[in-house]
This record gives structure tokens, C-alpha cells and sequence, in this order.
């Protein structure tokens, strides 16, 4: 339920995306905003990466499933992200998962919407001039990351991996905010 709806947030990204795109006619100036509201939203997903204490009957869990999907697919979109922390985070927050199923799920949500972005896009790759063996590189390495990720998460706790993933979104902040400033200093 809420990758689907990842998948119908995405779609309302993208659209936001390019409205403020063409509403503000200054692609530096987005790609800053950009980086401010990804680094105010990492900074509230490290604050929620422990269990909410909400208990909710079975519609109000399916209807949070489906405006959580919309609202993470809208904001990964939006951002130019995969949205693993922040889908994460939400998982854990709001839904009491484990660390370990919010990661897993998190996962899966990602590769089907990204699925959707890919096929929706195939028949424009032509025009972008990729480059097939840079894509066979980015495969081999993302199937050698995700199984060696894959294997080091089933070794750990789930403290363990929640001690990872904020340390994770730490560095990200952090490389956002270098991001930012160089930007700003591009922009004056």
C-alpha cells in the first residue's frame, strides 16, 4: 500500500518540481531550496528514528499507509532523492517498525517507484546520451553494495543498525550543508 502510493507521490513531486522550476526561472536558486528543505527534513527524521507510542485500528493504519506514501513519494520527487532516511524514519516513527523492517521496507518501496520513474522515462534514455557501460558499472555496483549491506545488516542489532542509519544521515546533512554553501557563494 504505501509503495503504491509512493509511486502516485512521485508523480505529484515531479509536477511541484517543475512548477517551481518554471515559476522561478533560476535552476541554482531551486537546487538551493532544494538543499535546505532536504537538510531541515533530515534533521526532523533523525529527531523521529525512534518508535512513536501511537496505536491505530486497521483503516487509520491503511489510511496513514496511503497518505504517508503519497506525501514520501511527493517529497523524495521533489528533493531529486530515494528518500531511504526519510521513508525510514516515518516507518519508525509512525508505525513502531524495527529498524531492520523500516530499512527492508524502506528498500522495497524504493526499487518499485523507482521501477515506475525508469519505465515511465525509457523512452526518452535515448536523448540523455547515457553511456551503457556507466550504467553496467552503476548496477554491478549498486547489486555489490546492496548484497554486502544486505549481509552486514543481518549480522548486527537493530540498535546497531538504527546507530548506522543516523550516523549515515548525519554525513548526509552534513554534505548538504558543503553542498549549500558552495552554492551560495556560486550564487554572490
Amino acid at each position: 500500500m504505501l509503495c503504491g502510493r509512493l509511486i502516485d507521490g512521485g508523480s505529484l513531486g515531479d509536477f511541484v518540481f517543475n512548477a517551481f522550476r518554471r515559476w522561478l526561472l533560476n535552476e541554482p536558486l531551486v537546487n538551493l531550496i532544494q538543499i535546505g528543505v532536504l537538510v531541515i527534513i533530515l534533521v526532523i527524521s533523525l529527531i523521529m528514528s525512534k518508535p512513536g507510542k501511537y496505536e491505530f485500528g486497521k483503516i487509520v493504519r491503511q489510511l496513514l499507509f496511503v497518505v504517508s506514501g503519497i506525501f514520501l513519494g511527493a517529497l523524495s520527487t521533489f528533493l531529486g532523492i530515494g528518500g531511504g532516511p526519510i521513508n525510514v524514519a516515518l516507518l519508525i516513527y509512525v508505525f513502531s517498525f524495527s529498524s531492520k523492517k523500516a530499512v527492508l521496507y524502506s528498500i522495497v518501496c524504493i526499487f518499485f517507484s523507482q521501477l515506475m520513474k525508469l519505465l515511465v522515462n525509457l523512452p526518452f534514455i535515448n536523448g540523455l546520451g547515457l553511456s551503457i557501460s556507466i550504467v553496467v558499472t552503476i548496477m554491478i555496483a549498486a547489486i555489490l553494495g546492496g548484497y554486502t549491506g544486505a549481509t552486514i545488516t543481518n549480522k548486527i542489532s537493530d540498535r546497531q543498525v538504527l546507530i548506522f542509519y543516523k550516523l549515515v544521515v548525519i554525513f548526509v546533512i552534513g554534505l548538504n550543508i558543503f553542498n549549500g554553501m558552495k552554492l551560495i557563494m556560486w550564487l554572490t
